[in-house]
């Protein structure tokens, strides 16, 4: 029982589930499982969504750290990057060579951190995002990795994307969607570059397309 999946990765034929309190891997096809979070702290506080993979390296944010593995998550080891006191990395993405992280713990306002050395640093990538200044009003708490770039929500109808792998943000236009409070749960876009979108709001959940992606 791998209990309650938060995301799933492939990275060849390797899949790996992050679970809850752990992260399982599987080499043949799902037919088996095995626990791949050897040498992480505090797994009981649940890995981030991921494993990100940065030129076939692994990451996974636990708590306040940034984890590493080498051998696709047989061994893992933290990194030498620091976050403020008390925050905690919400969710990872890589483009390319870039790691992207979402700290959105206690900071105010909540923060998109940025990497371009293997996780061995992170520093401040918000450059283009609003963010209100309470650290409570704001849905910035996963990426959504598409192939027009990647894109963030924050409070209510905000959306961002970065096209530069997190080097700025421009607003992307939200003509259509609801204005009152709601949550981007997915994202995807086909081959036509049409984004689709689904939320979860007071009023129940629907489903939203955009036709161009620019």
């Amino acid at each position: 029982d791998l209990g309650s999946g938060r995301s799933l990765t492939v990275d060849g034929d390797a899949i790996i589930v992050n679970a809850t309190n752990s992260l399982y891997r599987s080499n043949d096809g799902a037919a088996s499982w095995s626990r791949a979070d050897s040498g992480i702290a505090d797994i009981q506080y649940n890995p981030a969504f991921g494993p990100a993979i940065v030129n076939g390296d692994w990451f996974v944010g636990v708590a306040g750290k940034l984890y590493r593995s080498t051998d696709r998550g047989s061994s893992w080891s933290a990194t030498s990057a620091t976050l403020p006191a008390n925050e905690r990395i919400a969710s990872l993405t890589a483009v390319g060579g870039t790691l992207l992280a979402i700290v959105n713990e206690f900071s105010t306002p909540k923060a998109v951190y940025r990497s371009t050395d293997a996780g061995a640093t992170l520093t401040l990538a918000n450059n283009g995002i609003s963010l209100s200044a309470s650290s409570f009003d704001t849905r910035l708490n996963r990426f959504y990795t598409l192939p027009s770039g990647v894109y963030v929500q924050t409070t209510n109808s905000a959306l961002y994307r970065t096209s530069d792998a997190g080097a700025s943000w421009a607003a992307f236009t939200t003509s259509g969607l609801p204005t009152a409070s709601f949550v981007i749960t997915s994202m995807t876009e086909d081959a036509n570059g049409t984004l689709y979108l689904s939320y979860a709001g007071p009023d129940g959940a629907d489903v939203y397309y955009k036709g161009a992606n620019a």
